[in-house]
């Protein structure tokens, strides 16, 4: 399983992602594309995640691609990017037009995504930022 490269929403023209499950992570950018590092509880992090998901990617993807595009206020249940990414603030990091996005098709993709997230708490002693849950 292979990872896609990193691709800028504002930059996508279409929605590029597959109709077929997943994990996916979204980065905060710099201007130049670069990723901004964010401060975590016992290590940095300089890849600039700021959410781990899973699901139907094309789905997932394209309702990510509206919400940048449009520049709205996102819906969605409590254990979502976009109602974090509002609800806390996260724009402080990085604006809505310099998000990023990467993919990689799995079967188990609920395992996958706990993998990843088991793996960043690891190195980070954190979950990514927009990975909190809303109360």
């Amino acid at each position: 399983m292979l990872w896609t490269n990193w691709q800028r929403f504002a930059e996508m023209t279409s929605n590029p992602a597959p109709s077929r499950k997943g994990v996916y992570q979204i980065r905060a950018t710099a201007e130049n594309g670069t990723p901004k590092t964010i401060r975590r509880a016992c290590e940095d992090d300089s890849d600039g995640i700021l959410y781990i998901g899973e699901g139907n990617l094309c789905g997932r993807i394209g309702y990510l691609l509206e919400i940048v595009r449009e520049d709205c206020e996102p819906k969605g249940h409590r254990k979502s990017f976009t109602p974090s990414f509002a609800r806390y603030g996260l724009k402080r990091i990085c604006d809505r037009r310099l998000l990023e996005v990467r993919w990689m098709e799995c079967e188990n993709c609920k395992a996958e995504e706990k993998q990843l997230l088991e793996a960043y708490k690891v190195r980070t002693g954190d979950i990514p930022p927009a990975n909190l849950r809303l109360c």
